[in-house]
């Protein structure tokens, strides 16, 4: 999960224009199955459209362009902005998750800072990661986003992931007790169903290739697997006919939401070993996540 950007140099300004159509085209937006055009199915015993209050599942190109090679990197995650309540919740439980890390392996994390995740457009935020980077050539990428979100048009959503937009009810309680229940039907709208993920009461710790960043997460409970399992039957085989490389060791048994990230920008010093020791100990954690649920989730690649 290694995000890095060049800057080019005065003399690379010519490059730039070669590909500022290409960077366009990465980074644009698209909903997929936008209400009243082609709404999600829901998948049940028999198939049925879901009702036109329900947000649409939606798809974000958000690729990483490296700019002399023509070179773009592809990574799907299901981003997420909590509330101000969720996110008290989430550092809370980043900040006992850590002391726990750190009472046990606190000389091998001496050099290891806790990031916060923050919600700026430039950076990931708190997600579910789909797949890992994967890189390929720009032109490559540009026509992924055309045919992952053609491939999405009919994805059909789980009816456990259906529910009430929690925040949206939390904002108007939170104004009922303070103005009254007539100022709060007056200032926000009625909560409406939408996409809910929820997690386990446990912790997973996963890191990149040379053990330079941690990521604290919270697995997405068991029932949530098939839907995740389809959508990403969906992805690969969009992959695969384009021949690109698939992602075999991020599976829907291990997606998570990341809640925190340690990095160690001097000289990671933890073996293969060692890391192993340290996700057996945090998986056998108990968390409580049960007042945490990522509400109108999107894709983003």
């Amino acid at each position: 999960m290694e995000y890095l950007q060049e800057y080019p140099s005065d003399d690379e300004e010519e490059d730039d224009e070669k590909v500022e159509s290409s960077d366009e085209a990465l980074n644009s937006e698209i909903s997929l199955n936008r209400l009243n055009q082609q709404p999600l199915l829901i998948s049940t015993t028999t198939t049925s459209k879901l009702p036109s209050t329900v947000e649409s599942l939606q798809l974000f190109l958000q690729n990483y362009l490296y700019q002399r090679h023509q070179m773009s990197s592809i990574y799907l995650y299901m981003p997420w902005r909590p509330s101000a309540a969720s996110t008290m919740i989430i550092r809370a439980l980043s900040s006992q998750l850590e002391h726990h890390l750190r009472e046990r392996f606190g000389s091998q994390l001496k050099d290891y800072q806790l990031e916060k995740i923050t919600t700026n457009p430039r950076d990931v935020g708190y997600h579910i990661s789909l797949t890992r980077n994967i890189p390929c050539n720009s032109n490559l990428a540009v026509q992924f986003n055309k045919n992952i979100t053609k491939a999405f048009e009919s994805f059909e959503v789980d009816q456990l992931a259906i529910g009430e937009d929690l925040d949206a009810f939390a904002l108007r309680k939170g104004i009922s007790k303070l103005f009254g229940e007539e100022v709060a039907l007056a200032l926000t709208k009625k909560p409406l169903p939408c996409l809910q993920i929820r997690f386990k009461n446990t912790c997973v710790l996963f890191s990149n290739p040379d053990y330079s960043s941690l990521f604290l997460g919270l697995p997405i409970r068991s029932e949530h697997v098939p839907m995740f399992h389809r959508m990403r039957s969906t992805i690969d085989e969009v992959m695969n006919a384009m021949e690109l490389p698939l992602d075999k060791e991020n599976t829907p048994e291990n997606y998570h939401l990341t809640i925190a990230i340690c990095k160690n920008n001097i000289s990671p010093s933890i073996s293969p070993k060692v890391f192993e020791q340290m996700q057996s100990h945090m998986s056998s954690l108990t968390v409580d996540a049960s007042k945490l649920e990522v509400s109108r989730p999107k894709i983003r690649v």
